[in-house]
């Protein structure tokens, strides 16, 4: 199986197709008997070239930690008039570490907002996602949020990861780094304020004609120069130069070169880039706020 959710009116297992490969087939079990999905659906974490090991079994399955780990998950998410609308076990892939079994209590409240808590076989809990009205709305591009976001990007990776792409942009973040799982592979990573989401694999760097190695990869460390008040100057500095009426900040992105320019002094680059409408321009900066490369509208 692949994954096991759990209503109040039945439960639907999720397999493996049995002859379809990059697909799954769904079964739903209720006091009607089984009935077969008759949609098969694609399996996309495979067809993205995730070959984990993300089967589990009903015998894999801890049923009496269930009691005290709904009791947290409505405590944990204090929802007025909460209840636990349902339970998923599965094989969670995060892409920071090999995948392990979780599982996850959706709760709803009367007017159907929802929330989840999220726990380990044994039910100790690794995550609570708050429902959509208390979840964190950042100014994503503010030099502050900028710099806690890189910051939050650099917790979650094992120490001295190693990143050849990070790109913020007006509601997220987007990292390809090195595998934390298996290490010498090239994976994509989503953040968002409160989720980290594995997002395949991006296209090797020879494709643009750059060369690849750890001379194009980025850690924590060299990018301790990008502190609030710098980028906030730079980002100012940028919507000066790119002088464009009604122009925004739309992304940041730091990488130690791209296709445009690389650093004489092997650093870590950002550039920012802003946009109006259909028009927009960008800026190069090396983190003493040189100059690499500068294209106006």
């Amino acid at each position: 199986m692949r994954e096991v959710d759990f209503s109040k009116t039945g439960i639907s297992v999720r397999t493996e197709h049995p002859s379809k490969e990059n697909y799954s087939v769904s079964y739903l079990w209720n006091l009607n008997g089984v009935r077969r999905d008759a949609i098969d659906s694609p399996d996309v974490g495979r067809m993205v070239g995730d070959k984990e090991n993300v089967a589990i079994a009903f015998s894999d399955l801890d049923f009496s930690v269930l009691p005290e780990l709904k009791k947290a998950a409505l405590e944990k998410l204090k929802m007025d008039g909460a209840t636990v609308s349902g339970l998923t076990a599965e094989k969670r892939v995060t892409g920071l570490r090999p995948p392990e079994l979780v599982w996850i209590v959706d709760v709803a409240d009367a007017k159907g907002e929802k929330g989840q808590v999220i726990s380990d076989a044994k039910g100790a809990i690794l995550e609570v996602i708050e429902p959509e009205s208390r979840q964190p709305k950042p100014e994503w591009l503010a030099a502050t949020t900028i710099r806690a976001t890189l910051d939050r990007i650099f917790d979650k990776f094992p120490k001295g990861a190693k990143f050849s792409s990070i790109l913020i942009n007006d509601d997220q973040a987007h990292v390809d780094a090195d595998n934390p799982v298996k290490p010498g592979e090239m994976v994509s990573f989503i953040f968002d304020a409160q989720k980290i989401m594995p997002f395949g694999r991006p296209f090797p760097p020879e494709v643009f004609g750059l060369e690849s190695g750890p001379a194009r990869m980025l850690t924590a460390e060299d990018m301790a120069g990008y502190d609030a008040a710098t980028l906030d100057t730079l980002k100012q500095r940028t919507l000066e130069r790119i002088n464009l009426q009604g122009g925004k900040v739309s992304r940041l992105t730091f990488e130690r070169g791209n296709v445009f320019v690389a650093s004489p002094h092997g650093q870590d680059l950002v550039e920012i880039r802003v946009e109006a409408g259909y028009r927009g321009g960008r800026v190069t900066y090396e983190p003493d706020g040189t100059e690499l490369d500068v294209v106006l509208p």
